[in-house]
């Protein structure tokens, strides 16, 4: 009866150095369950950006004509003059610009806005992702609010 009571002892001290460990050990497992289900889930909203929106690029810069190459020569010449890097300004449809920029991303300008707001809110928007350390696929300045999509 001595030695059981020594044996009981023991395996209580055990279950109290283990207790904590076994606790923190499935704190861990949740959050990690759980974190990645939040960030791996699929977006619950639609994106008004089609997937295949900007594969060929050589195909949707549509620079041919004066007037086009005017529109892009004044683009570039603002771009450079707030020293935005870019690779490439072209126009991509009736109402879209499409800017490749020289990190691989892509921004969409509406024409029917004003360049230079538009300008302005790519620049805000560069300076935070690169305080952010991320990087962006496409940036799409047609609507009320940017849309971005993030590699």
């Amino acid at each position: 009866m001595y030695v059981s009571k020594k044996i009981k002892r023991r395996n209580k001290k055990a279950y109290r150095k283990f207790s904590p460990l076994l606790i923190l050990f499935t704190f861990a497992v949740l959050i990690f369950y759980f974190g990645m289900n939040v960030f791996v889930r699929k977006p619950l909203y639609i994106s008004p950006i089609p997937n295949n929106s900007t594969k060929n690029k050589k195909s949707l810069l549509k620079n041919s004509g004066l007037k086009n190459q005017e529109k892009t020569r004044t683009i570039e010449d603002a771009l450079k003059k707030e020293a935005v890097p870019f690779v490439t300004v072209g126009i991509a449809t009736n109402a879209a610009i499409l800017i490749i920029m020289s990190e691989g991303g892509e921004v969409l300008f509406s024409q029917d806005k004003d360049l230079a707001s538009q300008i302005s809110s790519l620049q805000r928007v560069l300076s935070r992702f690169t305080i952010e350390g991320k990087k962006f696929e496409l940036l799409d300045f047609r609507f009320d609010r940017p849309v971005v999509k993030l590699k």
